[in-house]
């Protein structure tokens, strides 16, 4: 019978070094209590997007929230980038250049695909931060 009020704790506290998380636990990739906000150095850290990423210092946090903005507004930028490139598409005389924008575009959807992807990975983590940094990226 599992008990729920159960968690696991190490014997002695980490280092001053580490105040975002423990590390003595295994890193999460999402939170399954809600939306975390702010450091929790008795809890585990969290894996950014790949295993081998793991917010476990405080510039670390920075850099993943500044990325984390970053892969939002170039998602957000594709979309009207698209739209752009259908209308040369539409308007090009040359079929040579039409094929060349047509490649552009396939290549400009899959990277808004992939950021998409990635942008909801890190919504789903359930870190505050992360998710509003997000929501400021498409906002830009």
């Amino acid at each position: 019978q599992m008990c729920p009020d159960c968690q696991l704790r190490c014997i002695e506290k980490p280092s001053a070094k580490y105040k975002v998380c423990n590390p003595n636990f295994t890193p999460v990739s999402m939170y399954m209590s809600g939306f975390q906000f702010g450091y929790d150095p008795d809890g585990p850290c969290l894996v950014y997007i790949f295993r081998s990423i793991v917010l476990d210092t405080e510039w670390k946090f920075v850099l993943a929230c500044i990325a984390t903005a970053l892969f939002a507004v170039l998602a957000d930028f594709c979309g009207p980038e698209r739209t752009r490139i259908q209308k040369k598409i539409i308007s090009c005389e040359r079929r040579s250049f039409a094929v060349l924008y047509e490649v552009f575009g396939v290549a400009l959807f899959t990277g808004q695909a992939f950021l998409s992807y990635i942008l909801m990975l890190i919504a789903m983590t359930y870190k505050g931060e992360l998710f509003l940094s997000l929501l400021v990226g498409l906002a830009t």
